[in-house]
């Protein structure tokens, strides 16, 4: 396999040490939180369509 020059190589997770360990942990907790701001939308959404349409049954 070869890489551009100034890429790393990946190593296999067996090898991590705490550094990847570390650099994994937080690109994990990172898109965690953005996953939860996304779905937070989604619910303020859907709970505002819900009042809209008891609304107008009413």
């Amino acid at each position: 396999m070869t890489t551009r020059k100034n890429q790393k190589q990946i190593k296999p997770i067996e090898q991590w040490g705490a550094t990847e360990w570390k650099a994994a942990h937080e690109q994990k907790n990172a898109a965690y939180e953005e996953l939860k701001k996304e779905l937070k939308g989604i619910l303020v959404y859907l709970h505002r369509a819900i009042g809209r349409i008891q609304e107008n049954i009413n």
